[in-house]
Order: structure tokens, then C-alpha cells, then sequence
């Protein structure tokens, strides 16, 4: 339960707790389960949750800015409509999670858990992801331009239709990925083509 005047909790337990149209600014949460939670149409300014666990909780329509999610686990949760803006989220899992008309812009997502979603005409334009974990994803028309992709893990998922141009791909293995019509430029089409074996000759 939230105390009036304190904005710092560690080891607490919210699960259940009902947060719907609140807003928090510069508020500070480690190691907090906020299970079943319900933060729908809340405003998150600034925030800070390390190592939280958001399973099954409800945050749509969420408008959070520059708020960071360090190994913070967000499965089965509901980010449906909600609003990520410059926000970090290094290390934590969204696994099952609903991201229907989530929404990043810019931010720091690096060995973020996006396995086996569904992140289909999504934009993470100039969005951190170097070595996120996107496998068994559905990525078709979803935009990467200017993304940092290095390193990231894409076995098993489409990019059919996407937009690459400009991301950096440094380490990504192609060879199980679906780029049907996928538009990458001129370095993303060597980088691939030696990926999957052939021998780029000027």
C-alpha cells in the first residue's frame, strides 16, 4: 500500500492493488510485485522499477516517460495502447505479454525478452534492442529504422514487410528468418548475404 510522502519502497507487495488514472513522478520500486495490479490510464514520469514483477497486471493506456524497467518481468501482463517514451527496460521480459497498439518511442530495450510475441507492425525506429531476445516473433511490418539491433536473437521469427533501413545488425544471424520483402539497405544486404554463406566481391 502507497503511504502519502513516501515515494521510495523496496520488498513491498501491491498485487491487486488497484492504481487506475494515478500518477507517479519520480517514484522509486525495487524488488516489488505489483501482481494483478491495475495501473490503466496512469501517467509514469520519471519512475524507477528494478527488478519488479508485473505478471498478469493491467496497464493499458499507460503514458510512461522516462521511467526505466531494469529485469522487470511483464508476463501475461497488458500494455494494450499504452505509451512508452524514452523509457529503459535492459533485462526484463515481456513473455505472453498483450501489446496490442503499445507504442515505443526511442528508449533502451538491450537484452529485453520479446520471444514468441507478437510485435507486428509495431515501430521501434531508433529504439536500443542490441541483443534482445525477438525469436519465434511475429515482426511483419514492424519498422527498425535506425534501431540498434546488434547482437539480437531473431531465429524462428518473420520480418516479411518490415522496414530495417538504417538499424544496425552487427551479429544477427539470418539464417532462420523470414525476409520476404523485407526492406534493408545496401550494408544490411552484404551483412546478410555473408550471414547466410555467399561471398560479397566489390
Amino acid at each position: 500500500m502507497l503511504v502519502s510522502g513516501i515515494t521510495e519502497y523496496r520488498n513491498d507487495d501491491f498485487c491487486g492493488e488497484d492504481f487506475t488514472g494515478s500518477s507517479f513522478e519520480n517514484y522509486i520500486f525495487s524488488n516489488c510485485k505489483f501482481n494483478f495490479a491495475i495501473f490503466s490510464e496512469s501517467e509514469l514520469t520519471g519512475c524507477v522499477f528494478s527488478n519488479c514483477n508485473f505478471t498478469n497486471t493491467r496497464l493499458s493506456d499507460v503514458s510512461a516517460s522516462k521511467c526505466e524497467f531494469s529485469n522487470c518481468s511483464f508476463s501475461e501482463a497488458s500494455l494494450v495502447g499504452s505509451e512508452f517514451s524514452n523509457c529503459k527496460a535492459i533485462g526484463s521480459s515481456f513473455v505472453g505479454a498483450k501489446l496490442l497498439g503499445f507504442t515505443v518511442n526511442g528508449g533502451n530495450f538491450s537484452y529485453t525478452n520479446f520471444n514468441n510475441c507478437n510485435l507486428k507492425m509495431m515501430d521501434f525506429s531508433r529504439v536500443v534492442m542490441s541483443h534482445a531476445f525477438l525469436q519465434d516473433c511475429n515482426l511483419e511490418k514492424t519498422k527498425f529504422r535506425y534501431a540498434d539491433l546488434q547482437g539480437a536473437v531473431l531465429n524462428g521469427s518473420s520480418l516479411a514487410n518490415a522496414d530495417m533501413r538504417g538499424a544496425r545488425v552487427d551479429g544477427v544471424d539470418f539464417k532462420n528468418v523470414n525476409l520476404k520483402k523485407c526492406t534493408v539497405d545496401i550494408a544490411q544486404a552484404v551483412c546478410i548475404a555473408e550471414c547466410l554463406g555467399c561471398c560479397v566481391l566489390e
